[in-house]
């Protein structure tokens, strides 16, 4: 099936693209509602042309993802994620600035090598920047879509303990940070290392305690992976351990949990 943004070619009965993230759906393409016409393009160029777009990774309703060249780094690839607020309220549009900006500082501070690090952040007029490392490779949802079979046990297993481990690392913060997102399409597999790379912190956050109170957040996450609680605006550590469960169960039976809980 081809692309009608871009033009790539994917798997029949993909729904997005998996080059430019745009809904394949015949209907939403002649709407042409969800052209990226709020982000950049490729060729545009940020911060007085250090940065130079080559193409959309993806974007969603809070946000798009670039994949850049760092022409003070020697041509070297970049992510730069850009804010995108549909809110026309200032007040709502102030609170998405809020959570991109703890975003960056939540990414800003970690150390791991499995968690791409963030280079650069500003600010152009009126819109947002985040820099970080790019991880060249595939993610977990793309490698099931375009393999469409289960994955071996052995090779699961290896990804979920690489995870694990990025997890023990978050949760050995001060105050621990819970990614709550956890799900294959935010797990990608480095080219070079073949390891499990942990990426989109979009709506992580501390897990702070006030008085053995456990300070309520947002309900957000994605349906089939994100626990009960996390509706219902609560989240640990331990919320992750289950997303990353439902994580496995995608992989190893080839159900996607949105669709076929277990």
């Amino acid at each position: 099936m081809e692309c009608p943004y871009c033009n790539a070619e994917n798997r029949d009965g993909v729904r997005f693209c998996n080059n430019c993230g745009k809904p394949l759906d015949p209907a939403a393409a002649r709407g042409g509602t969800t052209v990226t016409s709020r982000s950049l393009t490729p060729g545009s160029r940020l911060q007085g042309g250090r940065y130079v777009i080559k193409k959309i990774l993806g974007e969603g309703g809070m946000g798009a993802a670039l994949l850049a060249t760092d022409l003070r780094l020697d041509g070297k690839s970049v992510v730069i994620k850009e804010l995108l607020s549909d809110n026309t309220d200032p007040t709502k549009r102030q609170e998405d600035v809020r959570n991109f900006k703890r975003e960056v500082a939540t990414l800003a501070h970690l150390d791991h090598p499995l968690i791409p690090n963030v280079t650069d952040h500003f600010q152009e007029g009126p819109r947002y920047f985040m820099v970080q490392e790019y991880v060249e490779g595939e993610n977990l949802e793309e490698r099931m879509d375009r393999v469409n079979q289960p994955m071996k046990e052995r090779e699961a297993l290896g990804y979920a303990s690489e995870v694990l481990d990025i997890l023990d690392y978050l949760s050995q913060e001060t105050p621990p940070i819970v990614h709550r997102d956890i799900k294959p399409a935010n797990i990608i597999i480095g080219t070079k290392d073949k390891r499990a790379h942990l990426v989109d912190f979009g709506i992580a956050r501390a897990d702070e305690t006030r008085n053995a109170q456990r300070k309520q957040t947002s309900a957000l996450g994605t349906p089939g992976y994100a626990p009960p609680e996390q509706y219902q605006g609560n989240a640990d550590p331990r919320s992750d351990l289950y997303a990353l469960a439902a994580t496995l169960h995608h992989v190893l039976t080839n159900r996607d949990p949105r669709n076929h809980p277990p």
